[in-house]
């Protein structure tokens, strides 16, 4: 249910995105702006704070990269730092040598294996732009 939750909300984004950059594209907001001033809101003001906020954290990543997001637990499109934190997060719980002999060492070995294949394509497209 998390999963297809996810993807409803990235592919809703992915419209959103798509539709404001329509929007500005069009100038549907130069010829209003003159007319209304009296609301008090400047929307390129607004619109340029809001990306140089959030221009760090987010960049064109390809879906195929979906996969290892969902697995490291991040949200799709974090920047390299934010990924590399939550890697090392789920290294420490599920490191093979936090447990004894067995089956449940076998499974931790596995999981950890899972968790640097994803954060190796990640890093790869980052550094290298390998996907």
């Amino acid at each position: 249910m998390g999963r297809l939750f996810n993807r409803i909300k990235r592919v809703a984004r992915m419209q959103l995105n798509s539709l404001k950059d329509k929007v500005l594209d069009s100038n549907l907001f130069s010829d209003k702006k003159e007319d209304s001033d009296d609301s008090g809101i400047n929307f390129e003001e607004e619109w340029s704070k809001i990306k140089r906020k959030y221009s760090g954290s987010t960049q064109d990543v390809p879906y195929t990269l979906n996969d290892s997001y969902e697995l490291l637990g991040v949200t799709f499109g974090t920047n390299l730092d934010g990924v590399k934190k939550a890697w090392r997060a789920l290294l420490r719980i599920n490191h093979p040598d936090k447990f004894p002999e067995g089956k449940d060492r076998e499974r931790a070995t596995k999981k950890a294996a899972k968790i640097n294949e994803a954060y190796q394509k990640i890093e790869d497209f980052f550094t290298k732009g390998k996907t």
